[in-house]
């Protein structure tokens, strides 16, 4: 048994497992924490299996693990192989172009002796994933800034899963990342929002410090501003419609749907994708409800008051 998974999904990383994977084990090589790494290549059309294949030949890290899937089904899909693959209790999320510091780990497994911890993110810029209701939607696009001299864990809405750690057991109790949220956003939000309502904890360590190359972003990199932007809005349609369940909360939420539309007509585009999603969402949220023990309000309050 390994003391923690390291799960890496790929799809056209080339340049950064190039330049990433030799930092990684470089950093895990001073480590006494029994690791294993697991890349998933996401049906990739450049050289990234060529590079991950040779990597794996030369170098000295035995638990190394190649993924291949062929036909690319996004990063929910691969995250949760890497996930079902892994031989400990406890999985790290890790993109290609996050760049782990000595340390990090040790501060991140430190938090998981307590059962009721589901997650911890790592601290890539001194910012704490936090979320308001505001006009009727859930927003998780303005991040609390942290002082670079706090040194106490704290209380996070959501981690990124570019450089997280979760606990398998409850990860895959939860059914790990919905594949609803494909190709990219939100699904990390939804996946911590529903470790919240089942009173488990999500936090932030500023000890655990990565670098996070957002110029390399794979997303960014591959698709059209005008995309993302798309797929954001659509996904956190797709996350309040199954994870908010306090009446008031959806009677604001669908008052300023109208109200988006009628300011801005081409907001019914993205209103009518969403609703293509509206039969899984339903059974999604019924399952939400029957399982949740803490409501939206006492999980909004609770991460508020760190």
């Amino acid at each position: 048994m390994t003391d923690i998974s390291i799960i890496i999904p790929n799809w056209n990383g080339e340049k950064q497992l190039a330049k990433n994977l030799p930092i990684l084990v470089d950093v895990l090589s001073q480590s006494k924490i029994r690791t294993e790494i697991i890349v998933i290549d996401d049906a990739s059309s450049d050289n990234s299996l060529i590079i991950i294949e040779k990597f794996k030949k030369e170098n000295l890290f035995k638990n190394f693990t190649i993924l291949k899937k062929n036909i690319n089904k996004g990063f929910a899909d691969s995250v949760n192989r890497g996930v079902a693959a892994a031989k400990s209790k406890v999985v790290f999320l890790l993109n290609t172009d996050v760049v782990i510091k000595k340390g990090c780990l040790e501060a991140l497994l430190s938090h998981f002796k307590k059962n009721n911890v589901f997650a911890v993110g790592a601290n890539a810029d001194w910012q704490l994933g936090i979320i308001r209701f505001e006009d009727g939607f859930l927003d998780i696009s303005s991040p609390k800034k942290v002082s670079p001299k706090m040194i106490v864990a704290q209380k996070s809405f959501w981690v990124s899963g570019g450089h997280a750690a979760f606990r398998k057991d409850l990860w895959q109790r939860l059914g790990g990342i919905d594949t609803l949220f494909a190709p990219f956003y939100f699904e990390e939000t939804d996946l911590c929002y529903r470790a919240w309502k089942r009173g488990y904890q999500v936090l932030w360590e500023p000890k655990a410090k990565v670098e996070h190359h957002h110029e390399e972003s794979v997303i960014r990199h591959n698709f059209p501003a005008n995309y993302i932007n798309f797929i954001a809005q659509r996904n956190q349609l797709f996350f309040i419609w199954k994870n908010v369940h306090n009446p008031q909360m959806l009677r604001e939420h669908y008052f300023n749907v109208m109200k988006r539309i009628i300011s801005n007509p081409k907001y019914i585009i993205i209103l009518l994708s969403a609703l293509k999603g509206l039969s899984q969402i339903l059974i999604k949220r019924r399952i939400e409800q029957k399982e949740a023990i803490l409501s939206d309000r006492e999980v909004l309050e609770l991460v508020a008051n760190n």
